[in-house]
C-alpha cells in the first residue's frame, strides 16, 4: 500500500517527538508490513490545533485532486500527530471514508476504518482524540502560567530579536537577552549609516554587500539544503523594523506597547535609538519630500517681489514646451507681479552656489534632536509593577508602599528638556549635494530651512540664496 507519512511538531514543543524520529517510526513500520512510503507532510512549528486541511504541508494531500488520488493511506507516529483537536480528528475520519483511505496510527495500533467486527476502535479513537484534546489544553495553560512567571521575574519569553543571543541570567537558569557578537555590529551599523543620511534602501544593499544575513536567511537555510528558491536579502522593511524595535534601546515590549523585559544590555546607545526614531517619526509631507515629479524648488522657491511661492509651470512653445516656476500666489490672494523665473536657469544657478566655494567646502553637520523626557517611561514602569502586585502575597502592602514612594519621587523629578546635538561629518557640502539626485537634493533644502528668493531671469537680478548654515542637515 502506498502511504503518506503525516508528520508534525508543535509549536509549543515535542521534544520527544521530532520529525526524524517520526520519519524512523514510519519507515519502519511500512518496511515490516511491505508498505511505501510515497510522500511526507512534515508540518514544523504547527500547533496540534490547526486543521489538517489547513496546514501548510499536509492540506494540499487531503485537497488537491491529484495528490489526493496518488496514495492509498495516511500514516502517522502517533494520533496526536494528527491534531489534539476532536472535531478535527473526527473531520479526517470522515475524509478517509469518503475517499476511500486507511489511516494507521503506529502508537497505540489504530486504523480508519476499522474492520466491521472491530467495536473497540470507534471508541477508542474518540476517546484517545478527547485526551489529546485535553492534554493540548493542559500543555497551553501550563505555557500561559511559565510565560507569565518569566515576564514576572524579568526573564526572556518569545523569540530571540535579531542581535541579540539568548544568555542566563544571574544563576538561573531562565534566559535574558545580551548582544550577539556576530550581528550585534550590523544593527549598530544601521543605526549610525541612517543617521548619517542612507536610505533604507542603501543600507540594505551594504549589508548584503558586508555578507550580513537577515533573520529569515536561518529558517531558509534549514529548509533549503539544497539551497532551492531565491536566498532571502534584507529589504527596507525589515531595517526599518530594526531601527524601530525599542528593544535594541535596552526595553523589550508586547504588542501593547507594555515593557515586558529590561535590565539587559541593549545593542546600541538609547540616545542614538531616540535620535534614530525621532528622524523615523517624521512624516515625508511634514518636510515636503517631494515624489519623483516634484520640481527642485518647489517650497524652496519665492517671489522677491511679494514673498509668495513659486511653483513649476509649463509653456508650450513652437520647439517643444519650457518650463518656468511662476508666482501665482494662493485662491484667496492671487499674484499680482506674475514673477516668472527659468527653471533650468535657476536650478543651475542653486546647484552652483552647493558646489562652489564658500559653501561647497563646508562640513556638513548633523543636527541630531535629543527629546526630553519628564521621566515618563519609569513613571509608566512603576505604574506597571504596582498593578500587578500580588495581592495575596504576605508582602504586599511593603511592596506597595515602596513602589508608590519611588512613583512619587520620580514625578517630583525635574524635567529633562529637548536638546540638539551636532555632530560633524567628514563630508563637504558640495560632496553630499553631488550625490543625491534631485528628489534628495529638495529635501535637503527643506531641512536646511533653505529659501531662494528671484524675480527677473538672471543671477544679476538679485538673486538670493537665504540660509542660516546651509551646512546644518537638521534630522527632525
Amino acid at each position: 500500500m502506498d502511504l503518506l507519512q503525516a508528520a508534525r511538531l508543535s509549536r509549543l514543543g515535542d521534544a520527544s517527538t521530532g520529525l526524524d524520529k517520526q520519519d524512523g517510526a514510519s519507515n519502519k513500520y511500512a518496511d515490516v508490513y511491505d508498505h511505501v512510503i510515497v510522500g511526507t507532510a512534515a508540518d514544523a512549528d504547527v500547533s496540534g490545533n490547526s486543521d489538517p486541511f489547513k496546514r501548510p504541508e499536509l492540506g494540499p494531500w487531503l485537497t488537491v485532486p491529484k495528490l489526493i488520488g496518488s496514495y492509498d493511506g495516511i500514516i502517522a507516529s502517533a494520533l496526536d500527530r494528527l491534531g489534539r483537536n476532536a472535531r478535527h480528528l473526527s473531520a479526517l475520519r470522515d475524509w478517509a471514508e469518503d475517499n476511500n483511505k486507511k489511516i494507521i496510527v503506529i502508537s497505540p495500533p489504530l486504523q480508519w476504518p476499522p474492520e466491521p467486527d472491530d467495536l473497540a476502535s470507534p471508541i477508542i479513537w474518540d476517546v484517545l482524540g478527547r485526551l489529546a484534546e485535553y492534554e493540548l489544553k493542559a500543555i497551553t495553560k501550563r505555557s500561559v502560567e511559565t510565560q507569565a512567571y518569566l515576564r514576572a521575574n524579568g526573564f526572556l519569553v518569545g523569540t530571540i530579536p535579531y542581535g541579540y543571543i539568548a544568555i542566563a541570567k544571574g544563576g538561573s537558569k531562565h534566559k535574558t537577552l545580551a548582544p550577539d557578537p556576530e550581528t550585534a555590529p550590523f544593527v549598530v551599523a544601521m543605526f549610525e549609516h541612517y543617521l548619517a543620511g542612507e536610505s533604507l534602501t542603501q543600507i540594505c544593499e551594504w549589508l548584503d554587500a558586508q555578507g550580513a544575513k537577515p533573520a529569515a536567511w536561518k529558517e531558509w537555510n534549514k529548509k533549503n539544503q539544497d539551497k532551492r528558491g531565491p536566498e532571502p536579502i534584507w529589504n527596507p522593511a525589515t531595517v526599518s523594523g530594526i531601527l524601530r524595535n525599542p528593544v535594541h534601546a535596552g526595553r523589550r515590549k508586547d504588542a501593547s506597547g507594555r515593557i515586558v523585559l529590561k535590565g539587559f544590555k541593549s545593542t546600541v546607545d538609547p540616545a542614538l535609538w531616540r535620535a534614530v526614531n525621532a528622524k523615523l517619526a517624521v512624516s515625508p509631507h511634514k518636510h515636503g519630500t517631494p515624489s519623483a515629479g516634484t520640481a527642485l524648488l518647489t517650497g524652496v522657491l519665492f517671489c522677491k517681489k511679494c514673498d509668495g511661492p513659486m511653483y513649476r509651470i509649463k509653456v508650450p512653445r513652437r520647439n517643444g514646451p519650457e518650463f518656468f516656476y511662476r508666482c501665482t500666489g494662493t485662491a484667496r490672494k492671487p499674484s499680482q507681479c506674475k514673477n516668472m523665473i527659468p527653471m533650468a536657469d535657476i536650478d543651475g544657478w542653486v546647484n552652483m552656489q552647493l558646489t562652489g566655494e564658500p559653501v561647497g567646502s563646508l562640513p556638513v553637520i548633523v543636527s541630531v534632536p535629543v527629546p526630553g523626557h519628564g521621566h515618563e517611561d519609569e513613571i509608566a514602569e512603576v505604574t506597571q509593577d504596582i498593578s500587578e502586585l500580588d495581592q495575596d502575597d504576605p508582602e504586599y502592602d511593603a511592596k506597595h508602599a515602596a513602589l508608590r514612594a519611588d512613583r512619587k519621587r520620580l514625578q517630583a523629578l525635574p524635567a529633562v528638556p529637548d536638546t540638539f546635538d551636532e555632530q560633524e561629518t567628514s563630508e563637504t557640502v558640495a560632496g553630499r549635494w553631488i550625490g543625491l539626485d534631485d528628489s534628495q537634493r529638495r529635501d535637503y533644502l527643506l531641512r536646511a530651512d533653505a529659501k531662494v528668493y528671484a524675480s527677473g531671469k538672471t543671477p544679476a537680478d538679485g538673486w538670493r540664496l537665504d540660509v542660516e548654515r546651509i551646512n546644518v542637515l537638521r534630522i527632525a
